[in-house]
């Protein structure tokens, strides 16, 4: 688990494919389901990025996107 999760957190990762009516065919979406003393934390991520699983794929990549933004 990456450092910033709340101490008795429960996080679970799934992923499963969607096509929206308006896409020409269907993605990859990720899912992250966190439950913690605050209450719940779900976040869905779109991408056509092939292989990791989601779990490694939303913590190494996206988190760490979203985190290198935050510097700018």
């Amino acid at each position: 688990q990456s450092q910033d999760v709340a101490p008795n957190a429960v996080r679970l990762f799934d992923e499963f494919t969607y096509k929206a009516r308006s896409w020409p065919r269907a993605w990859r979406v990720l899912l992250k389901a966190e439950v913690m003393a605050l209450g719940e934390n779900t976040r869905f991520i779109v991408t056509s990025l092939p292989g990791l699983d989601a779990g490694m794929l939303y913590e190494d990549i996206y988190c760490a996107r979203g985190q290198a933004e935050n510097y700018i």
